[in-house]
């Protein structure tokens, strides 16, 4: 398949898919003249590349589940898992704190460390402090 043909499929620019070529994410046969041929393995990897950044996947995030041995869809939906209970914890330590008097709350429940690493914490702390 052309490089125009691909466009037209995906709705991509050619210089996005000159760039994801040239960056290595697909390896894009030429063709006698030197124009890319995209196969159909090319397709599929492009699928997925668009599909992993419509899920907030960064192209290097991308490039390195491409290069995995596991299905980098698996292993996308394993770290969007992940990020799923992180957020779960997140909304809870903030429903908590909406319900708290946080004048009465001690400053290393805002230690951005503990929150990013663990909110789990945050909501222990909370539920023992009993401040409301």
């Amino acid at each position: 398949m052309s490089m125009s043909e691909v466009q037209k499929l995906t709705g991509l620019s050619a210089r996005t898919l000159q760039y994801y070529d040239d960056m290595g994410y697909l390896r894009v046969g030429r063709d006698d003249h030197g124009y890319r041929i995209y196969t159909d393995k090319d397709l599929q990897d492009l699928f997925v590349i668009i599909l992993l950044k419509e899920m907030g996947f960064s192209l290097e995030e991308t490039a390195r589940l491409l290069n995995r041995e596991e299905n980098p869809l698996s292993a996308a939906r394993n770290i969007l898992k992940d990020k799923v209970n992180h957020l779960e914890k997140l909304i809870e330590a903030v429903s908590l704190l909406a319900e708290t008097d946080i004048d009465h709350l001690g400053f290393d429940l805002f230690d951005p460390h503990m929150i990013r690493s663990d909110p789990g914490q945050i909501i222990r702390l909370l539920k023992s402090s009993g401040n409301k």
